[in-house]
């Protein structure tokens, strides 16, 4: 009886938090998606994993549109990350996709699939995909713009008003 070489995901799905760049005006916004990868226990010591990460179709954004996307060129480009994973000189390996958030994406989170392809033991056991979730936090301006913008509209109406008022009544002396 031998035991099987198996590859676990650390988490799944992956989760990051990304506040977006830019003050007044959206920026691209970079952001690093870790994958992390453990030999379960009961695995033999010293297999070496050969892992390539990829994001082949766009990711969802959970409670929108259909148009809110975030395409899969945004990840590394559409191109894959490859790493190796020697479980006798390691207890855990990462893998690290690059992620450029467009500046007029969406501030809500987004949702999609990690595509793995392992090789390494032949007796081996690993997952295909691996879970993730991107959520976009607006900038502070996002988040005060709605109250910031009618409250500065108001003090411009009312110091008009006040203004024109005070000339007014200096014509009456």
């Amino acid at each position: 009886f031998t035991n099987q070489a198996r590859l676990a995901v650390a988490e799944d799905p992956v989760k990051i938090k990304v506040k977006r760049l830019g003050k007044y005006f959206n920026e691209e916004t970079p952001a690093r998606l870790a994958i992390g990868f453990v030999q379960s226990k009961g695995s033999p010591s010293g297999a070496v994993y050969h892992i390539t990460a990829s994001v082949p179709h766009e990711a969802k954004a959970i409670h929108a549109k259909q148009t809110d996307v975030l395409d899969a060129m945004c990840f590394e480009n559409g191109k894959p990350v490859s790493i190796s994973f020697d479980t006798g000189k390691q207890k855990s390996s990462e893998a690290i996709i690059k992620v450029l958030i467009p500046a007029n994406a969406k501030a809500t989170t987004y949702e999609g699939r990690v595509k793995l392809e392992v090789s390494g033991p032949s007796d081996m056991v690993a997952p295909d995909g691996v879970a993730f979730e991107i959520t976009l936090l607006p900038t502070d301006w996002e988040r005060i713009a709605p109250l910031a913008i009618p409250m500065i509209f108001l003090l411009m109406v009312g110091a008009i008003a006040y203004i024109y008022f005070w000339f007014v009544s200096q014509g009456r002396r």
